[in-house]
């Protein structure tokens, strides 16, 4: 019973996380982000939810090739771990995208951790054939309550962030902010 148990285990984090970095997938994502929504409005707290990804990585991909695009998803993934608390939930959200789910966070409260994250990006020493390549990421932050009430309407706020974190130049991250809407 105990080898069937640890057997089970392996394949339910098997399930739940993406084989090249080791992250939770979407689809965890979107379950846990129901779970923390739920658990955030019982108990009135808030919850921070970032989106990010990895500046011009089509490019990087079509100048490096995609296997060296893959040892740059895993390092930026393993930052990403290293750089947040142990109850945020970090995840692939597809491609060269990410997030991070902060219970107990308001968006002022993650700005720091939002800075913390891509510096721990922009500083890693990228090389590819032994010469410094620049990897740099852009975020974008929407919190429950203040930024949105429902699920849906939290991840885009917290996209069309990530869209303005973009457009102001990249490397940098955006709180949502109402002004984005008249930039749509």
């Amino acid at each position: 019973q105990a080898a069937i148990a640890l057997e089970n285990a392996i394949l339910y984090k098997e399930a739940i996380t993406d084989g090249l970095t080791q992250l939770f997938i979407h689809r965890y994502f979107q379950r846990r982000l129901d779970q923390e929504l739920k658990r955030a409005r019982r108990y009135g707290s808030s919850l921070t939810l970032t989106m990010l990804d990895i500046d011009h990585f089509k490019n990087f991909n079509d100048t490096y090739g995609h296997q060296v695009g893959d040892q740059v998803l895993k390092v930026v993934a393993e930052l990403l771990s290293k750089n947040v608390r142990d109850v945020d939930i970090v995840s692939r959200y597809g491609g060269e995208e990410f997030t991070v789910i902060s219970p107990e966070k308001t968006s002022d409260d993650f700005c720091v951790a939002a800075e913390r994250l891509r510096k721990s990006i922009e500083d890693f020493p990228f090389e590819v054939d032994g010469k410094p390549v620049r990897i740099t990421i852009s975020l974008g932050i929407a919190a429950f309550p203040g930024d949105a009430e429902e699920k849906h309407e939290l991840i885009e706020k917290a996209d069309m962030a990530l869209y303005q974190a973009k457009e102001s130049g990249r490397n940098c991250f955006a709180c949502w902010d109402e002004s984005f809407l008249s930039k749509r």
